[in-house]
C-alpha cells in the first residue's frame, strides 16, 4: 500500500507529510502527550496502592480507616513527587537540547522510566514502613497497657516526622542526581 503524499505548490514536489516543520510541532506534542499520560497513571497507581494496602492494614489492626486515609495521602504525596522529578528531568532534557540545537527526543527511555519507578518505590518505603510501624506498635502498646490511643499517635506522628526527613532527602538525592537546574 502507498503512503499518501502531498503536493507542494511553491516548489513542484510531492512531500510524504514528515516536513521540518510539522515534526517540530508533533515532537513536542507526543513527550508532553506521553509525559501527562505516565504521570497521570503514576499518580493515580501511587492512590490506589495506598488505598488498597490502608485497606488490608486497617482490616489487620482493626483501625478502620485511620490507616486507609493516612496511606491514601501518602500515596498522593508519593505519586505528586514522582510526577514532579519525571517533569522536573523531562525540562532539563528539553533545554538541553535547545542549548544544544539538537531535537529532544520524542520518547521517554527505559532509563528516565526506571529510574521514576525507582523513586516512587523508594518514597513508597521510607513513608509506608515508619508511618505502618508507628500505627502498629502504638496500637499494640495501647492493647497491652489498656491506654487510650496515647502510644499509636505519639508513635505514628514519630513515623510520620521520619517519613518527612527520608523524603527530603530521597527527592534531594533524586535532584542531585538529575543534574543541575535550568
Amino acid at each position: 500500500m502507498r503512503e499518501s503524499t502531498l503536493f507542494d505548490r511553491n516548489t513542484g514536489t510531492e512531500d510524504g507529510g514528515d516536513t521540518p516543520g510539522m515534526r517540530n510541532l508533533l515532537r513536542p506534542l507526543a513527550l508532553a502527550s506521553q509525559l501527562g499520560v505516565t504521570m497521570g497513571l503514576m499518580a493515580v497507581a501511587t492512590v490506589l496502592a495506598g488505598l488498597f494496602l490502608g485497606t488490608w492494614v486497617d482490616r489487620q489492626l482493626g483501625t478502620r480507616p485511620m490507616v486507609t486515609v493516612t496511606f491514601v495521602l501518602v500515596g498522593v504525596i508519593i505519586g505528586l513527587l514522582g510526577t514532579i522529578n519525571l517533569a522536573q528531568s523531562t525540562l532539563r532534557e528539553l533545554n538541553s537540547a535547545a542549548a544544544h540545537q539538537i531535537e529532544p527526543r520524542t520518547a521517554f527511555s527505559a532509563r528516565d522510566l526506571g529510574r521514576a519507578f525507582l523513586l516512587v518505590l523508594q518514597l513508597a518505603l521510607v513513608t509506608l514502613v515508619p508511618i505502618g510501624l508507628g500505627l502498629a506498635l502504638g496500637l499494640w502498646l495501647d492493647r497491652a497497657t489498656g491506654a487510650r490511643p496515647v502510644f499509636t499517635v505519639v508513635l505514628a506522628v514519630l513515623g510520620a516526622t521520619t517519613s518527612l526527613t527520608a523524603v527530603f532527602l530521597v527527592t534531594g538525592r533524586a535532584s542531585r542526581r538529575a543534574g543541575p537546574n535550568p
